[in-house]
């Protein structure tokens, strides 16, 4: 039998064995708290498939049987790992095994989000995610006007953001709808607020092919083969 002995960084063992992420992974390195054989890694080390990497003491190892989570967030859920946040999205997913959040997603914001056990499918996430279209329906605190649509669609710069175009349309007095590739943290409040309106409810409902169709707030499904097949082509 032949023994794999392809060496990888050590971040991305550790992001392929579904702990966390590659970024997530460099900060174990450098509080002390990952070993290879025994020894303290430093940063930047590569290691080999018959390397023993332990955190805290405990055996580190690569999978391939990662789990790939569709979950229809309530308002008022932190996606985070952290177990001391009580609104943690976690406690409510109540998922048997480790899994952590994909992209930014907002405390006050609702709907649509990915969670996984696979570390590099967030590196992959993170590095292509323009490569998907995000959809949006969105509540303001007051009536639509047609020239706020049209200055946000043609894409708009602030003092701190530029962002590109995107799809827009109307829904009804309040409300629109937005599809967007480029993602950053509460893109869609700063676009508003700085054509002076409050976003009152922001709502996720589909990233490229994946919908909520069918599936209640507060509940979770697993994705499907195809699903999963579909977004790793696009983010690779």
């Amino acid at each position: 039998m032949s023994v794999n002995t392809e060496s990888i960084s050590l971040n991305k063992f550790i992001s392929r064995s579904g702990l966390c992420s590659r970024r997530a992974a460099d900060r174990l390195i450098e509080e002390g708290r990952i070993k290879v054989n025994g020894q303290i890694a430093l940063k930047g080390k590569r290691v080999s498939f018959q390397d023993e990497v332990q955190l805290d003491d405990q055996p580190v190892s690569i999978t391939e049987d990662f789990d790939y989570i569709l979950f229809n967030k309530p308002p008022g859920i932190t996606c985070t790992t952290d177990p001391k946040d009580p609104s943690n999205i976690l406690k409510l997913i109540d998922y048997p095994s480790r899994i952590f959040p994909v992209g930014l997603v907002e405390k006050f914001s609702e709907g649509l989000v990915i969670l996984t056990s696979n570390g590099e499918f967030v590196n992959q996430y993170i590095e292509f995610n323009k490569n998907l279209e995000n959809e949006y329906v969105v509540t303001l605190s007051s009536s639509v006007r047609t020239d706020f649509l049209t200055k946000i669609s043609r894409g708009l710069k602030t003092d701190h953001h530029e962002f590109e175009k995107c799809s827009v349309e109307r829904l009804g007095k309040c409300i629109f709808k937005i599809k967007l590739h480029e993602i950053i943290n509460r893109q869609v409040p700063i676009m508003c607020q700085f054509l002076g309106y409050k976003v009152v409810q922001l709502r996720k409902i589909r990233i490229d092919k994946i919908t909520l169709r069918g599936l209640d707030i507060g509940k979770w499904r697993k994705l499907t083969h195809e699903e999963i097949k579909d977004l790793k082509t696009k983010l690779s």
